[in-house]
């Protein structure tokens, strides 16, 4: 199985997709340690890059910059610069 780069999160799809390719990395990981076997250094290596790409999202006034961070709202596709829309529209 192939394992997980350090990427650049810009968009919720760049997100998903991360997630999506961790989701089997993580169930791997975590039957291992409930099993109590030892977590292939291959699993370990992705996953911290994982989380290094999560934590390189920047940061703003204590927070994650909403226009950066997919959990705060979407840009209007058809004006990609225009303010963000609330989460739920």
């Amino acid at each position: 199985m192939a394992g997980i780069n350090r990427v650049e999160l810009k968009t919720l799809k760049d997100f998903y997709a991360l997630m999506a390719a961790s989701r089997d990395l993580r169930r791997r990981a975590v039957a291992a340690i409930l099993n109590g076997d030892k977590v292939d250094g291959g699993i370990l290596a992705s996953l911290s890059n994982l989380l290094e790409s999560l934590e390189a999202v920047p940061e703003e006034e204590g927070g994650k910059r909403p226009d950066h961070y997919p959990g705060y709202g979407l840009r209007d596709r058809r004006d990609p610069q225009g303010p963000l829309l609330p989460s739920g529209g």
